[in-house]
C-alpha cells in the first residue's frame, strides 16, 4: 500500500495555525470510515504525518474568488505523482489558512471546514483505489485524472464526503459542507442528487448501495483498460 503523507500549509505569519492541524486519531477515523462508504472492505494502513510544513509565501487569494474558481481545490489538494519506480507520491496538503479565512468569511466554523476539506481530500486518495475483479486486491486505477473526466472525479469525491458525513450524523459539519459546496462550481454539487432522492423517498441505505455500486464499476472498467480517458502521470485534485 502507498503510504499518504499530509501536509499543513500555513503562512508562516500565521503559524498558530499549526494547531488546527488534524491529529493521527482524526486521520484513522476518516480513513477507516470512507473505506466503509465506498465498500473498499478494510482501514488503509501505512500513511504518515511528516513534520508539518510552511509555505515561503503564497499569493493572498480572495475567499470568495478562491471557491468559485476553484471550489475544494482553494482550500486543499489531493497530489498523486506515478514515478518511474515506486514508491509513487501520495500527498494530502490542508491550506489551513485558508480554511480559517473562508470560516471568517462565509460563518463557519474553521476546525469544521478543515475537517471537511480533510474528507474530501481523504476521498480523492480514497476512491482513486480500485479492486481487481479476480483477486479483491487494492489497487490505483490504470488512468484517472484527465480533464475530460474532472467531473467525474469531483462527484466520486464529493458524494463519499456526503455519506460519510450522513453516516456521521455529525450535522454541523453537514452543513458546513453543503454550503461549501454553493460556493463552489456545479462540478462540485453534483452529490446533492442523493440528497433529492432521500427527500423523494429512497432511502440512506439505497443511495449508499448505488453509489457503492456506481464506484466499483468504475473501479473494474479502468481496472481492465475499458476506460475511455488515457491517465495522467501526475494530478491535483
Amino acid at each position: 500500500m502507498t503510504p499518504i503523507k499530509l501536509i499543513s500549509s500555513v503562512f508562516p505569519t500565521q503559524a498558530d495555525h499549526h494547531r488546527l492541524f488534524p491529529n493521527k486519531e482524526t486521520v484513522d477515523e476518516v480513513l477507516e470510515g470512507l473505506c466503509t462508504v465506498c465498500n473498499l472492505g478494510k482501514p488503509l494502513q501505512g500513511w504518515r504525518l511528516p513534520p508539518k510544513k510552511e509555505l515561503d509565501s503564497e499569493p493572498f487569494v480572495d475567499v470568495e474568488e478562491g471557491l468559485k474558481g476553484k471550489g475544494m481545490k482553494f482550500l486543499g489538494l489531493y497530489h498523486y505523482c506515478r514515478a518511474p519506480k515506486p514508491p509513487v507520491a501520495t500527498d494530502i496538503t490542508l491550506f489551513i489558512s485558508r480554511c480559517w479565512r473562508t470560516g471568517e468569511k462565509v460563518g463557519l466554523n474553521p476546525h469544521h471546514i478543515i475537517e471537511v476539506v480533510l474528507i474530501h481530500e481523504a476521498a480523492h486518495y480514497i476512491t482513486h483505489l480500485g479492486v481487481k475483479p479476480e483477486s479483491n486486491l487494492v489497487e490505483y486505477w490504470s488512468e484517472f485524472g484527465s480533464d475530460e473526466n474532472k467531473e467525474a472525479i469531483e462527484d466520486f469525491a464529493q458524494s463519499a464526503t456526503y455519506f460519510y458525513l450522513q453516516a456521521s450524523v455529525d450535522h454541523a459539519k453537514l452543513h458546513c459542507f453543503e454550503t461549501l459546496s454553493l460556493h463552489s462550481p456545479t462540478r462540485y454539487t453534483t452529490w446533492d442528487r442523493w440528497k433529492r432522492q432521500q427527500t423523494t423517498g429512497k432511502s440512506f441505505w439505497w443511495c449508499l448501495c448505488e453509489f457503492q455500486a456506481a464506484i466499483l464499476k468504475e473501479r473494474r472498467a479502468r481496472l481492465r483498460g475499458e476506460a475511455t480517458t488515457e491517465r495522467e502521470p501526475e494530478f491535483d485534485e
